[in-house]
């Protein structure tokens, strides 16, 4: 009797990992099947997928952990790059940003130059195919100018050589840095929160489905990570340095990379190679304006979406204000932050001085998840840059948020509700997904699972 136990709960876990990995892959068979009958898939049916994914995948690493058993890395691996080939096979879901990437690649293979022009300028112009005239006519906005940074204009003109107007090109990339960060990460740990990282609804549809770049300035920033570990400065440096092109939250990491408290030698190589890589990335265009573009600052200004501290102040005060007030307590912050750094890491020169990166005075996922309220537009796929360290830092409220910011599309341009906005969301919708992050944080904070003095 006692045998056959041992038996039963070596194999019960298995069984759950195989059950549960059909059903997710049938999940996003449907979904990718939908996308290509109506562009505009049922939001509900969306929801209910991603949701039953992420809990079949919190429901496998609980069984594990419970077994106290790892799940086959080989097993994560290949689920992962499944689950991503079946998002490249879809289209696109309720998004139209990639009308902006598609046509950013082209001009930045024609001219060079995505940024001086809106694309509303070229709605007079006769010498555009047909093919991309259409991607004109659907792009959002198309009296601002484009908000992406100098290394996206590289990535979607790498797409639009690989196939013009194509958006596969782009989701293989995306997919490419996804996995890269899941086989990164195995590197860093082994723990089984890679299973959630690898199954994550979120990941797999704003990156496989609908090829948003940010996920490639993530995979550049992991790599940095593991160079900084493996004491290899000058790589540390063009990686980040690459990730700011791509998206400046890099940026937010680049002093803990970069700079090494009683080693002037690694901060210094560091740090030539970073402002390096930024000044040729700058050469190339031959304007500094790159770093700012218009539409990115014309965003900034104006556009305000499922941000909460946002929406609490504006009830009382105007929006600059608003902003005023969030992003000056943010820059205290992480002042202190950085400071705390300096302040308490030591290190020792040689290949051993990386390991001081695991003994961090700041949690990046707390870093980047208190930078993600701070700023006045929240995208679902910004949680990007959580949950890597969501896996190296096990919580619940990461991975709650993970699941829980996919309601964000619970807007009027998708609900069809005439009393909302295109881009707002009702109030209910904004309590359900802040309070289940708050809620799990809470259950964190009286019975974490892992120590809080634990670092990466």
């Amino acid at each position: 009797m006692r045998e056959f136990s041992m038996i039963e709960g070596r194999t019960l876990p298995d069984q759950l990992l195989a059950i549960t990995s059909v059903v997710c892959l049938l999940s996003y068979a449907l979904l990718a099947w939908l996308s290509h009958q109506d562009r505009s898939v049922d939001l509900s049916v969306f929801l209910s997928i991603s949701l039953i994914c992420a809990a079949l995948a919190a429901l496998v690493v609980w069984q594990y952990s419970v077994h106290k058993r790892e799940i086959p890395f080989i097993w994560i691996l290949c689920s992962a790059i499944l689950f991503r080939v079946i998002g490249v096979t879809g289209q696109p879901l309720l998004e139209d940003d990639f009308y902006r990437y598609l046509w950013d690649g082209y001009r930045t293979a024609v001219s060079g130059d995505p940024y001086s022009l809106p694309p509303s300028w070229f709605f007079a112009q006769e010498a555009i195919s047909a093919r991309f005239e259409h991607i004109l006519s659907n792009i959002n906005y198309p009296d601002i100018t484009t908000v992406y940074g100098p290394v996206c204009q590289w990535i979607f003109a790498a797409a639009y050589f690989m196939a013009p107007g194509e958006i596969w090109p782009l989701q293989w990339i995306a997919t490419l840095a996804d996995i890269g960060i899941l086989l990164l990460l195995r590197l860093m740990c082994r723990h089984n929160t890679l299973l959630l990282y690898a199954w994550s609804p979120l990941l797999i549809k704003e990156f496989a489905f609908t090829a948003h770049p940010d996920i490639v300035a993530v995979f550049m920033t992991m790599a940095a990570i593991q160079f900084r570990f493996l004491g290899r400065p000058s790589l540390v440096g063009v990686f980040i340095g690459l990730a700011c092109g791509i998206k400046i939250f890099a940026l937010l990491l680049a002093p803990f990379l970069l700079l090494v408290r009683k080693d002037l030698k690694r901060s210094f190589i560091g740090s030539v190679s970073f402002i390096l890589t930024l000044a040729l990335i700058t050469w190339w265009y031959g304007t500094v304006k790159i770093w700012v573009p218009a539409g990115l600052v014309s965003m900034a200004d104006n556009w305000l979406f499922n941000a909460p501290l946002y929406l609490l102040l504006t009830a009382w005060i105007s929006l600059q204000s608003a902003k005023a007030i969030i992003l000056t307590s943010f820059a205290v912050v992480y002042g202190i932050w950085l400071f705390q750094y300096y302040k308490r890491v030591d290190s020792t020169a040689g290949s051993t001085a990386d390991r001081e990166f695991r003994n961090l005075p700041i949690r990046a996922d707390y870093l980047y998840a208190v930078f993600l309220l701070c700023i006045p537009v929240l995208n679902p796929w910004y949680l990007s840059w959580i949950l890597p360290f969501a896996v190296l830092y096990p919580s619940r409220w990461a991975w709650t948020a993970g699941a829980s910011i996919l309601l964000a599309y619970v807007t009027g341009i998708y609900t069809g509700d005439p009393s909302l906005g295109l881009y707002q969301q009702p109030l209910a919708v904004l309590l359900i997904e802040f309070g289940a992050v708050g809620t799990a944080l809470f259950i964190d904070w009286k019975h974490p699972l892992v120590s809080h003095r634990q670092r990466i």
